[in-house]
């Protein structure tokens, strides 16, 4: 692990070989473009759910936008990534981001993660309910309705498909 600067401040990126971490290693940002669009709908304090977190790209840039009275909820549900995350919620500008090591999902369940088969992107992973499943670790799913947020603004959700499951 090393530390980079980055577009939205230092950032613990992995020596692995990773689409993402490469990206963040050699220009410094990931999906900057997206986040340029998604700057036009997020505003100084609100509240943002940032569903399939991972390192905390967007997370660390919602934060910046939500500034000193707005908070981020970064959910990420893989034990080895959420590690990375909390590494980068804590080189953060702000202390506005506020981290849960679970999958967003329809109810209260546990299901088994799944790794993709192409290492280069070690975001792009899913979730089984199958038994048969041999995943990587079983994973705690939880409704966004089960946490007492009082209002959310925006919700950005990179589920790798999954997202038609979150309802």
């Amino acid at each position: 692990m090393s530390i980079f600067k980055c577009r939205y401040g230092d950032f613990s990126v992995p020596e692995k070989n990773d689409l993402i971490f490469n990206a963040l290693r050699e220009y410094g940002e990931w999906a900057q473009e997206e986040l340029n669009l998604l700057e036009r709908f997020v505003r100084s304090g609100d509240t943002v759910i940032d569903a399939g977190a991972f390192i905390g790209t967007h997370a660390r840039a919602f934060s910046q936008m939500v500034g000193s009275q707005g908070v981020v909820h970064a959910f990420e549900p893989n034990d080895q990534i959420y590690s990375e995350l909390l590494k980068n919620v804590q080189l953060a500008s702000y202390s506005n981001i506020k981290t849960y090591q679970i999958a967003l999902g329809a109810c209260e369940q546990s299901m088994h993660l799944l790794q993709n088969k192409s290492q280069m992107n070690l975001g792009a992973s899913s979730l089984s309910c199958d038994d048969r499943s041999v995943g990587i670790e079983i994973v705690r799913v939880q409704a966004l309705d089960s946490f007492d947020f009082p209002l959310i603004n925006f919700i950005k959700a990179d589920v790798e498909g999954m997202e038609h499951k979150l309802s």
